[in-house]
């Protein structure tokens, strides 16, 4: 493409941006795709291709022009992501050609090739004798067993690569790559000992607080409440007994039970005291020392009350 034909298709990207959608599109939503593309790139005319780029994908998703995507790989390239820019810029050549439109096909053509060399490369070796289960990431992305030994292109920058092994500690690389180098890195497993993630993992159970320490407060709460109810109502018993058996002497059988009902009460009351007193001291036991109990995935308690007695279960 001549200098005098790339000045004419730049100056027409305006045109091509409001128009550059009237084909029939088989997409989730052309028209919103549209509005997107618009507003996008009035923002990028602005020198905002920050923002425009989050608008350029939205619409690429909604209605994947050809238009669309040579916009969203030009703002690209300002924001100096190379590799993302490269991506689109074939894949707006690849959309061009589908919609027929041969300008827009060879721009793309041209700033694909442009663009290519000024991309890092860059190769990783993996750990020598690794275990199984090794994995390697960069920038937080697993890297494909695959792609070991490839010189794969990244962004100019900085790079994080962190390799990850059963029975070791993780091993972090930093790599600062220009534009256009290419760099072979050879990794290494990290010291022996646990990985991160795993003692991060064990830290945060250990910060969990233990089921058991709610079913010995439950526990110890349901049984003060229970002892005092019952208390009260022992209390009462005795005073109906002794008017009714005064000096201990019941005159008739309803008096006399009267005073075993009083004294039944009074033991529930006492038993249900006990628990309760039990279940809060268990409770503290199990904040202070029941971190391992952590691991149980749950734990209920049922108390029932009988005129004989208060009976504890469930399951811990």
């Amino acid at each position: 493409m001549g200098r005098a034909r790339r000045g004419r298709f730049g100056a027409a990207l305006v045109c091509l941006v409001v128009l550059g959608a009237s084909r029939p599109a088989q997409a989730g939503d052309p028209a919103a795709a549209r509005e997107l593309l618009k507003r996008g790139y009035l923002l990028a005319q602005e020198g905002r291709c920050d923002q425009a780029v989050s608008l350029y994908d939205e619409s690429v998703r909604l209605d994947p022009k050809a238009i669309t995507l040579i916009n969203y790989a030009d703002c690209e390239e300002k924001l100096a992501r190379l590799g993302s820019a490269l991506g689109h810029w074939v894949d707006a050549r690849a959309r061009a050609k589908v919609e027929g439109n041969v300008a827009v096909e060879e721009e793309a053509e041209r700033r694909a090739n442009l663009l290519e060399p000024r991309l890092a490369r860059l190769t990783i070796l993996a750990p020598a004798d690794a275990p199984a289960g090794t994995t390697v990431e960069r920038d937080g992305v697993t890297v494909g067993a695959v792609s070991y030994g490839i010189a794969t292109p990244v962004d100019p920058g900085s790079h994080t690569l962190v390799v990850k092994a059963p029975g070791r500690e993780d091993e972090t690389v930093t790599v600062a790559l220009a534009e256009g180098e290419a760099r072979r890195v050879q990794l290494a497993l990290g010291r022996p000992g646990r990985p991160s993630s795993v003692r991060a993992t064990s830290a945060a159970a250990r910060g969990r607080t233990s089921p058991l320490v709610w079913v010995g407060f439950g526990v110890g709460a349901a049984g003060l409440a229970v002892g005092s109810v019952t208390g009260l109502m022992a209390i009462g018993r005795a005073n109906d007994a002794e008017r009714a058996c005064p000096s201990g002497n019941c005159p008739d059988v309803a008096s006399l039970d009267k005073v075993e009902e009083g004294r039944a009460l009074g033991t529930v009351s006492t038993i249900a005291f006990v628990a309760g007193g039990a279940g809060i001291a268990f409770g503290a036991a199990m904040l202070l020392f029941g971190g391992e109990a952590a691991k149980k995935e749950s734990a209920t308690v049922r108390i029932r009350v009988a005129p004989s007695g208060v009976a504890l279960g469930g399951t811990f």
